[in-house]
């Protein structure tokens, strides 16, 4: 594998999203074989706020060609410039991840522009609820939006 050739996550791929699956279902299967005090529910998260900037600073670089250091992506969100097959693919990669093994919430911190989602203010409107409906049909958690235009 050369470096920057490793298949990325955000893209719809199935082969690298079973990845990011069988990672978090694997630690959780071996977390949950620990005692808790008084019989706790072991839960997970996956929304780092800030400390993807923490962990990153941390970490040496990675098969995605992100360098050590470098902050990761935060939540479940693809890192930055990964996902390359748009916005439908990056949602539908992150909405694969499940929820019953991340009981304390799935975060993806989503970003678009007004153009993006059409050419009039219905239209837009009309898509950008439509992703969200796809987004929650295929298992999708938590979704924070941001729109943002130059103006």
């Amino acid at each position: 594998i050369i470096e920057g050739d490793y298949p990325k996550y955000g893209n719809n791929d199935d082969r690298v999203d079973e990845i990011a699956v069988n990672l978090l279902k694997t630690f959780m299967t071996k977390v949950k074989r620990n005692k808790t005090y008084r019989d706790a529910k072991h839960t997970t998260s996956i929304l780092t706020i800030t400390s993807n900037v923490v962990y990153g600073k941390k970490t040496g670089n990675t098969p995605d060609g992100r360098r050590a250091g470098q902050p990761f992506a935060p939540g479940a969100n693809p890192m930055h410039g990964r996902d390359t097959h748009g916005a439908l693919a990056s949602l539908s990669s992150v909405a694969k991840i499940p929820y019953d093994y991340s009981l304390d919430g799935i975060s993806n911190t989503f970003s678009i522009v007004p153009k993006a989602l059409g050419r009039d203010e219905a239209t837009q409107e009309e898509n950008l609820a439509t992703m969200l409906d796809g987004y929650a049909t295929k298992g999708g958690h938590h979704l924070n939006i941001n729109v943002f235009n130059r103006d």
